[in-house]
């Protein structure tokens, strides 16, 4: 290959800047049935670099930043382990996040979110979805933004409490995997994609459930079987 790689290739839909957003949620696939090498590209504007987190976390001490000709956007990639991921940016500047990977046989990408708030013309069929968490911040730490509603989650060692919507630091051990959150005195709550006791179960549901004809590896990700 052209840079070395060996991998399946994979088509990547570029968001534009008018769609890039303050923070992102995302997943990457398990290690099973593939093992993916994972990445994320991030746009910012220079002068705004210091203000990236990624897992509440400056992002990595030797990541090289790249101008893009004729703007004055820099971009850069740096590697994400499996399971889900918070990238956002401390003054609430927007950024673009752009999620692929790729392994022996296979690749995939995806772009990290969209804005679509305020860039789509609502008419009596299609109603704009209101984010809840760039509005009103309603929780007291992580906020995740869904189609009507919101899902509020906790940093390490802490919990959601039954309001769903506060934290609370606890010494027990979370059961829960990466992809869901833990809750005080009750099962976990998944992340959109996952399903199961622990939240380590990709679900297909926005797929149809793979139709029956194939196998959910990765969350709404089938992998169809073959048939002769």
């Amino acid at each position: 290959t052209a840079d070395g790689v060996l991998s399946d290739p994979f088509m990547a839909m570029i968001p534009p800047v008018e769609q890039y957003r303050s923070r992102y949620i995302i997943s990457t696939p398990p290690a099973s049935p593939v093992t993916f090498t994972s990445h994320v590209n991030l746009v910012i504007e220079q002068d705004e670099i210091s203000g990236l987190r990624l897992d509440d976390q400056l992002l990595p001490s030797g990541t090289q930043w790249h101008s893009i000709p004729g703007q004055s956007l820099v971009g850069t990639s740096t590697p994400v382990s499996v399971g889900v991921h918070r990238i956002h940016h401390v003054k609430r500047v927007k950024f673009g996040l752009l999620v692929y990977g790729y392994g022996s046989y296979d690749s995939y990408s995806y772009p990290g979110g969209l804005q679509l708030a305020g860039r789509c013309k609502v008419n009596s069929t299609v109603r704009e979805d209101k984010d809840e968490c760039e509005d009103q911040h309603p929780c007291q730490h992580i906020c995740i933004n869904t189609i009507g509603s919101f899902l509020c989650a906790c940093r390490k060692q802490y919990v959601l409490q039954q309001n769903l919507r506060t934290c609370k630091a606890t010494p027990a051990k979370c059961n829960c995997s990466s992809n869901g959150i833990c809750r005080s005195g009750s099962p976990c709550l998944c992340l959109p994609g996952w399903d199961g006791p622990m939240c380590n179960k990709p679900a297909c549901r926005l797929r149809n459930d793979c139709s029956r004809h194939g196998e959910c590896v990765a969350p709404n990700v089938c992998q169809c079987s073959r048939y002769g």
